[in-house]
Parts: C-alpha cells; sequence; structure tokens
C-alpha cells in the first residue's frame, strides 16, 4: 500500500529541495566541494531534482524516475560521506550527519525498490 505513494512522496521531496536549491542557494554552498562552482551547483542540483520528480509523478515514468532517483542520491553520498568525517559538520551535529547519511541510504533503497517494482 504504501508503495502506492512513495514516488509522490520522493516526488514532493525533490521538488521541494529542488526549489530551495534556487531559492535558498546559501544553505547548500558550504556542502558544495571547492572544485565546482556554486552557482552551477545549486542550478544542476535543482534541474538534476526537479526533473526527477517529475519522472516519479506519472505512472508511464515511475520506473526510470525510480532509478534515476537512486543514482541522484549516489551523487549526493559524497557529500554526506564528507560532512560526516569533518571536523564540524556543515549542518548540524556528527548524530545528523550520521542520521543524512543514513537516510542518504534509504532514499537510494526507495528509488531502486521503485525501479524494481515498477512496470515497463
Amino acid at each position: 500500500m504504501m508503495y502506492k505513494y512513495l514516488p509522490l512522496l520522493l516526488a514532493i521531496f525533490l521538488l521541494l529541495t529542488g526549489l530551495a536549491h534556487l531559492m535558498i542557494p546559501n544553505f547548500y554552498e558550504p556542502l558544495i566541494p571547492e572544485v565546482v562552482h556554486p552557482h552551477f551547483a545549486n542550478i544542476a542540483a535543482a534541474i538534476a531534482e526537479i526533473s526527477t520528480a517529475c519522472l516519479l509523478l506519472f505512472k508511464k515514468t515511475q520506473k526510470i524516475g525510480g532509478i534515476a532517483f537512486a543514482i541522484l542520491m549516489l551523487l549526493f553520498l559524497p557529500i554526506h560521506i564528507l560532512d560526516l568525517i569533518s571536523e564540524v559538520p556543515v549542518v548540524g551535529s556528527k548524530t545528523t550527519a550520521v542520521l543524512r547519511l543514513l537516510l542518504q541510504g534509504v532514499f537510494i533503497y526507495l528509488g531502486w525498490s521503485i525501479w524494481k517494482s515498477s512496470k515497463d
């Protein structure tokens, strides 16, 4: 039963985070590695998140949306690992960094499960 609403919930999450990348980019800038221009990173993340959200919203594209979500979460994984191993995490405490990393693993699994469960 929960699977029925899972793509919608993840799409809402991605739409909100995608919009946040555009509306409050300063929040994300400390997480962006120095080798990447923050303006570019925020716009790229917003496009990727909003595009993936759109894929998750429609039955015809949910399968590809699920794997796109999992891949997107995998791409963000190093940022969460670096934040966890840094002396002082950018967002919250060490406990928060651990929880965010664990949540990232859950997100990867959820995207993969949508991909595996969706019909072509």
